[in-house]
């Protein structure tokens, strides 16, 4: 699959379903319904059965061709994938410069999500409760601490899943002793403030 038939696809699935296709149908079997109780009601039922084809062709085309929920979690965790060596490009170190495991972090918006659900709009922001009841973004943030021997690397960047692009990136090197506090609060916030004043934050999904 091309690069630009899987982001439409990607698209496709966080596409919101038009409603005006359900109405169209609901609307046209109204007018058939109609139609076939009076006399001469040839003409209502000829509209009844144009609008519902209308609705019923729209339903169609907006039902099929999306990828599903499991195709779209193979895509996005091959892609969040590649971020590690991202970030190690982005601080200018080598694999072998890393001491034990990065820890890699990642999370949808939820700061974002809080005013989505409030009625704000975001572009390129999209999010979709699947048939296993499990919700996808377009959306995530990004968090990789990179241990080296003398000092933290750590690489921050918004991914849009859509596009599949990065943005807003944030990195810093810090010896050890230059981490004021590691805090966390409700059981997922997790925030980095350093000696410079520097503070790099984000949002993990609770396990409850």
């Amino acid at each position: 699959m091309g690069s630009v038939d899987k982001r439409e696809k990607i698209r496709t699935y966080f596409k919101t379903f038009p409603a005006w296709t359900i109405w169209l149908i609901a609307i046209g079997a109204i007018l058939i319904i109609i139609g076939a109780s009076v006399k001469n009601g040839g003409p209502a039922i000829g509209m009844g059965l144009f609008v519902a084809v209308v609705g019923i062709i729209g339903f169609v085309s907006n039902s099929t061709g999306k990828p599903t929920d499991q195709q779209i979690d193979k895509w996005v965790g091959t892609e969040l994938k590649s971020f590690p060596a991202i970030a190690l490009k982005k601080l200018g170190l080598e694999e072998s410069q890393v001491v034990g495991n990065y820890i890699y972090l990642w999370s949808p918006p939820w700061k974002d999500i809080q005013l989505a659900l409030r009625g704000v709009k975001f572009k390129e922001f999209r999010f979709r409760c699947g048939k296993d009841r499990r919700t996808r973004f377009s959306r995530y943030k990004i968090m990789i601490l990179i241990p080296t021997e003398d000092h933290l690397g750590v690489f921050t960047t918004t991914y849009n899943f859509i596009k599949n692009t990065i943005y807003n990136q944030m990195t810093g090197e810090y010896f050890y002793k230059d981490i004021v506090s590691i805090r966390t609060e409700k059981e997922r916030d997790l925030s980095l403030t350093f000696t410079d004043g520097r503070s790099f934050d984000i949002s993990i999904p609770s396990k409850k």
